[in-house]
């Protein structure tokens, strides 16, 4: 992304051209000198001992030539680094870093002219990747020659050969012809035209255009050529689509943004290799590629449309542009955002592709952006760390609100108020005075992706918000299993949208229809004859639903299926046969029935119900390899009807802490997530005692934080009663994660784990423990008491707790045990 924001200031006006060279290295890992690579160790201060052990792994290194299938010779190397170790990269890049400072060291020399470039921003002269190396330059002859110079050094120094017949130059289209041949004269390489190939991506000048992406498209077209010669199902050409060809343009789209003809084109490919081929001629598509491009429960079948991802992968680059410190927005700040926020930017004629991109999205993207306080580095105007919005947009003269911090509004820790009144906008002062400050000097502001509950960014959660969304239904879900073959599942879903080649359906394209190919009095070859209505398919549906103790009442094959889907099951293994019977059925219907059209064998409900057996059989065996399955049907039903699920008892009960030391227990109440929350908990000494419980109703929130704020007004009861040893035991895990830092925070949290954390200082001795909800029903029961009272209330005896609770205190203290009962997904053969 910055070579090709650098590329973009090629055409500006200046004495001797901009000129970029791209340097091809000749066999670089191969020519490593090794006592060059001991030097450099040496000089960057690597021990003695290191550089010993350095040197003995390079200089290990013997080859024998195989000629005519017997082995020759066997030499030792003197120079190269061996590729596919793993210190070989490291090895190497160290060695290019002398080429990187050499050239950096360049911009101290004043007859060295450097490419145009912003002066308040970054300069750049090179950009290098291993072995791939790029230089950005004046076309002057003094600065070409000292760039040859230092580059001479590093060959004669490093071992190096820089492959002059393959490096070469670029300059802008304007640039005068003697420029061409002096630069030519100088450096020994020849000109190129745009693109350039750096790091497997095109930079170019100007707008991309189609052809700089052929490469891209090739790629995955000789992909499909060589897999064209195997027979693929459906299934394979998924897995390879969603694993291989969707993943090979991931890289380029992570930085350039594609022309969407280039897109539609990939798709237009990976659709026709889906679909198939037959003698040179693609067969027709039944489905559209948006139509297979949605997850498999909004009906889908997990593809996914390149322009959804490109965009995406853009959001991302406005995410990093505004959260992160980088080289490359370092860049584009100095060029395009001098004198003013980059939100209050607009895209102008002339300035880059890239920044245009940023400038689209940037609403968007931003409507997702939180900032949280933490020195109060955050723009108090454009930024939002209100959760409202840029308070600029509040206001009607927005262009002068650009430099005051949050900070400038912060006085000793807390809002100047006076200030924010006089400046701030009118509607939104009391919003920001009552938001509480926890200021963390030494740590910059904190931008939080709202969509995820880490706060980090992720390109899935951008494609979420921007891909075109479906209801969510049953039906979608239950059709796919990940054991049930996926050319089973995709047919009952080509089946379902009457995407299948019945004579019905063919008659649309002027093919003359033609009774069907399965019963003996034949009807309408379409989708619910075939599947459902059809005298053979009732007689398969009927077979398998008496058994099953289905009704085969005369439905709509889609009803059936939900039927069949929505029965109550008894087991894992009952459920799983629920949802693939009817699957199998269809697929083995389709396959009775194109048999008879394409192979001439008769139709035979016999051979069809075997295999549906069969199928199932082998389910089944993959799913539980450790049960024997009778294989007749009528005995399967019966044995699966009587398996059982293995049942995990635990007997739980509360301990009392050790001497001088409390423990308080602490749950969370929610009545829906969101819904109403409650709090409740007790602190008890050594012998069971209580020392103060307590219920609170917290208003709306989500299961967690009532389990947070359940922890933090127990623990500033302790605080305050002087407890200086305390437990804390909860039934959330999560909570003891956040609290120990083992898990990392959701956003929405991190405010009140912080106050957490910070009470938790105030004792001299501090444990929390995780503990099953068996043992913690005196604050379960305190926490759904919440629901029922308006205001906090605290207890110091037994006798003003709820009955309930009171007979948890007793039983806790008698040492009586509880007992967890959870059922396990592994079952167990009938008795």
């Amino acid at each position: 992304m910055l070579a090709q924001e650098i590329i973009h200031q090629i055409k500006q006006p200046v004495i001797g051209s901009n000129v970029v060279i791209k340097l091809d290295m000749t066999k670089a890992y191969d020519r490593v000198s090794w006592p060059y690579t001991c030097l450099v160790l040496r000089r960057m201060g690597f021990d003695e001992f290191f550089i010993d052990m350095v040197w003995r792994i390079m200089a290990n290194n013997w080859y024998s030539i195989i000629i005519n299938g017997k082995r020759h010779g066997f030499f030792q190397s003197t120079r190269g680094l061996k590729q596919g170790d793993p210190l070989s990269p490291a090895l190497f890049i160290l060695g290019a870093e002398m080429l990187s400072r050499s050239l950096n060291r360049l911009q101290q020399n004043p007859l060295y002219h450097n490419f145009h470039m912003e002066s308040r921003g970054p300069q750049i002269n090179h950009l290098s990747f291993a072995d791939d190396i790029i230089i950005f330059t004046s076309g002057r002859r003094q600065s070409l020659k000292l760039i040859m110079n230092t580059l001479s050094c590093y060959e004669g120094t490093s071992g190096q050969l820089i492959n002059k017949a393959k490096s070469h130059f670029l300059l802008h289209s304007n640039a005068f012809r003697s420029t061409c041949v002096r630069v030519k004269r100088c450096t020994g390489f020849h000109q190129k035209e745009a693109p350039l190939m750096y790091l497997g991506c095109p930079i170019f000048i100007g707008r991309p255009k189609i052809i700089y992406f052929s490469d891209l498209t090739n790629k995955i077209v000789n992909k499909i050529t060589g897999w064209q010669s195997k027979m693929l199902s459906y299934g394979g050409k998924a897995t390879l689509i969603k694993h291989v060809l969707q993943s090979i343009p991931i890289h380029l789209l992570s930085s350039i943004s594609p022309p969407s003809t280039v897109l539609t084109q990939i798709q237009h490919i990976m659709a026709d290799f889906f679909w198939g081929w037959r003698k040179d001629k693609k067969k027709y598509h039944w489905s559209s590629w948006r139509n297979l491009s949605f997850p498999y429960e909004e009906g889908g079948i997990g593809f996914k449309v390149l322009k959804d991802v490109c965009q995406a992968f853009q959001f991302k680059q406005w995410w990093t542009f505004r959260s992160k410190q980088t080289l490359w927005g370092d860049f584009l700040k100095a060029k395009y955002c001098q004198r003013s926020n980059p939100i209050s930017k607009k895209w102008d004629t002339g300035e880059s592709q890239a920044w245009r991109l940023l400038m689209k999205n940037k609403i968007t993207v931003e409507k997702h952006i939180q900032w949280k306080i933490r020195n109060g580095s955050s723009s108090f105007w454009w930024d939002n760390w209100l959760d409202v919005g840029p308070l600029a947009h509040y206001t009607s003269n927005s262009n002068r609100f650009n430099k005051e911090k949050v900070a400038d509004f912060i006085e000793e820790g807390h809002w100047n108020r006076r200030k924010v009144m006089q400046l701030a906008p009118p509607s939104q002062v009391q919003n920001i005075l009552s938001t509480q400050i926890h200021l963390q000097p030494g740590q910059t502001d904190l931008a939080i992706w709202t969509l995820n509950t880490s706060g980090s960014f992720s390109v899935s959660s951008a494609w979420n918000i921007i891909r075109e969304t479906r209801e969510k239904t049953n039906f979608n879900t239950q059709t796919w299993h990940k054991n049930i073959p996926f050319k089973c599942s995709f047919l009952l879903w080509r089946a379902i949208r009457n995407k299948l080649p019945t004579n019905e359906r063919l008659a649309s394209f002027g093919i003359e229809p033609v009774k069907c190919y399965c019963c003996h009095s034949p009807g309408v070859d379409s989708i619910e004859h075939i599947f459902n209505s059809g005298t053979f398919a009732r007689k398969v549906w009927s077979y398998f639903a008496v058994a099953m103790r289905i009704q085969t009442d005369y439905l709509p094959l889609r009803s059936m299926i939900m039927r069949w889907w929505t029965a109550n099951y008894k087991n894992e293994a009952h459920k799983l046969v629920l949802q693939s019977i009817p699957i199998f059925i269809c697929w083995n219907l389709w396959k009775n029935r194109c048999n008879k059209k394409y192979g001439g064998k008769s139709s035979n409900i016999a051979r069809v119900k075997y295999l549906v057996i069969l199928d199932t059989f082998k389910l089944l065996h993959t799913v539980f390899p450790y049960i024997t399955w009778p294989l007749e049907w009528k005995k399967l039903c019966t044995f699966i009807e009587n398996c059982s699920h293995d049942t995990k008892v635990t007997m739980v009960k509360w301990t009392r802490p050790q001497d001088s030391w409390v423990k308080l227990n602490t749950d969370g109440s929610a009545q829906g997530n969101p819904g109403n929350i409650g709090a409740g908990g007790i602190l008890r000494d050594q012998k069971g005692n209580i020392i103060f419980a307590f219920a609170a109703p917290l208003g709306q929130g989500t299961n967690n934080l009532a389990e947070v704020e359940a922890a933090i007004f127990g623990l500033k009861w302790c605080a305050q009663l002087k407890n200086n040893k305390v437990i804390l035991e909860v039934d959330s895990q999560l909570l003891v994660h956040w609290l120990t830092k083992t898990a990392a925070t959701p956003w929405q949290l991190d405010s009140q784990v912080q106050q957490l954390q910070q009470i938790v200082t105030q004792f001299n001795q501090f444990k929390c423990i995780h503990i099953l909800r068996e043992a913690n029903f005196v604050a379960d029961s305190l926490a759904k008491h919440s629901h029922k009272i308006t205001s906090p209330q605290i207890y110091f005896t037994r006798q003003q707790l709820p009955k309930v609770t009171a007979a948890y205190i007793q039983q806790d203290q008698a040492g009586m045990a509880s007992f967890r009962r959870r059922k396990k997904k592994r079952i167990k053969e009938p008795p």
